[in-house]
């Protein structure tokens, strides 16, 4: 096995190595502008929003693929056009947080916002 100087690898070559392997966002984030670190913590500011897998920490890349109702390299655009967002019924690309709304005579389940129920009229 070679060693770190056989290799022509500096200290700070090797911690900036061992730091890309040891920071991890947390599912769903990678790292935010600016510094790498922030108060001693990954700086995990953006969003991704991958099938199953976290995304790459630099680019926030999905090694798996979007997840329904995304698009984009950081799969962090919101996509209407497939599968309806996941909506049941109605899906808007402009909203920020819940982007699925009801028909006529539906509201929006409690349990899921992306599922509608259905108006019962005594």
């Amino acid at each position: 096995m070679p060693s770190y100087s056989s290799m022509n690898l500096s200290y700070e070559d090797i911690n900036l190595f061992l730091f890309f392997i040891c920071s991890m966002c947390p599912t769903g984030k990678y790292k935010g502008e600016g510094n790498a670190v922030i108060d001693d913590k990954p700086n995990c500011k953006n969003e991704c929003h991958c099938k199953a897998l976290p995304c790459l920490y630099l680019n926030g890349q999905c090694t798996d693929g979007c997840a329904v109702g995304w698009r984009g390299e950081a799969c962090n655009e919101r996509d209407c056009e497939i599968e309806n967002g996941g909506c049941k019924h109605q899906c808007s690309e402009d909203k920020s947080d819940e982007w699925c709304s009801c028909d006529e005579g539906f509201n929006v389940s409690p349990n899921n916002w992306r599922d509608c129920i259905g108006l019962y009229i005594k």
